[in-house]
């Protein structure tokens, strides 16, 4: 069942709604516990996030992601370097009414623990707020215009996580066993956080990864092995281009000697077919545009069956197959 939670975005606000993203740190700075920035933590796929800014809800958001282990991305050394992060898909809500002018309408629903306001009704200076279903009807019913079509919009473009059964789970064991994969992978996550399905998504996706690398390493035929693991990098384990944040997921050098030669490669992995739709990231998307010419989408497929892979030129996808869910892209 989703949660509602309301997001005090004061000097975040601008970085946080362009980003697609909420932060705040683990602990208060000397290190002490502070409830609101657990709320955060608490925070799962598909729990609605109201945006209050300036005294007004100026945008509703879906979360996209658990919520995970991240560093700082303000310019703020006020807070410390490692927080908590959950990726947001954030709608306008074209709402002006401020919050205090409303506050005896909805008095009477506040919490009665960690209410987002006073008893006079301004605003508690805090990150994050927990909000009960009653409470938060009301700001969807009075203080979003449209409010009940935009909540359907951001939950009906949302595509959640695939869903990998138990068979599927053990068929991709064996797929991991037949090509020799092992996981080496070190995800920059509070996996034991997270739920069950995120866990095993994060596995069918460093085995696709891997089931590329070894593709990659076969093509390149009766070469010697310290040379192929010069030309195939698994970047998104290396901390050299920055592990998970580097944009792509493999480099592939075509020499030795040249490395200007070098493609970047982003693996997108499914136990479906070919046309189930997949995400990419702010970071891998911008990362692409930059290098538009030798950025690749490696699309696997049927992997828990048979799995087959198509290699995609950036270049080649049309942006009518681009879509700003933080961001879907859905083969035509």
């Amino acid at each position: 069942m989703k949660r509602f939670y309301l997001i005090s975005q004061n000097k975040s606000f601008k970085q946080e709604i362009e980003g697609g993203f909420i932060w705040c740190p683990q602990t208060k700075k000397d290190g002490s516990f502070c409830q609101n920035y657990e709320f955060v933590k608490n925070i799962k796929i598909g729990d609605i996030i109201f945006s209050r800014y300036k005294n007004q809800l100026p945008y509703i958001g879906i979360a996209t992601s658990n919520c995970f282990i991240s560093d700082n991305p303000f310019n703020d050394v006020s807070w410390n370097k490692e927080g908590y992060q959950v990726d947001i898909k954030y709608l306008k809500t074209n709402c002006t009414k401020r919050l205090a002018d409303y506050f005896k309408e909805y008095e009477s629903l506040l919490p009665l623990k960690f209410s987002p306001f006073t008893k006079k009704g301004g605003s508690v200076q805090a990150y994050a707020f927990e909000l009960n279903e009653a409470l938060s009807n009301y700001f969807i019913t009075n203080f979003i215009s449209n409010g009940t079509f935009l909540i359907n919009s951001l939950e009906s473009g949302f595509v959640y996580p695939e869903i990998i059964s138990d068979e599927d789970l053990e068929k991709t064991h064996k797929i991991e066993q037949h090509y020799g994969i092992t996981h080496k992978k070190a995800f920059k996550v509070d996996v034991e956080k997270e739920t069950e399905q995120m866990k095993r998504n994060k596995e069918l996706g460093d085995a696709g990864e891997q089931f590329i690398i070894h593709e990659l390493m076969k093509d390149l035929g009766d070469l010697d092995d310290a040379i192929k693991k010069q030309l195939v990098i698994h970047a998104a384990n290396d901390s050299k281009y920055g592990a998970d944040s580097a944009g792509f997921d493999i480099i592939k050098f075509d020499s030795v000697t040249n490395s200007e030669s070098r493609e970047y490669i982003e693996v997108k992995t499914t136990n479906k077919d070919l046309k189930q739709p997949f995400f990419i990231s702010s970071t891998e998307l911008n990362f692409a545009r930059q290098n538009p010419e030798n950025y690749y989408i490696y699309r696997v497929y049927n992997f828990s069956e048979n799995p087959e892979y198509v290699r995609i030129k950036f270049n080649d996808i049309s942006q009518d197959e681009i879509s700003p869910v933080n961001y879907k892209i859905e083969l035509k």
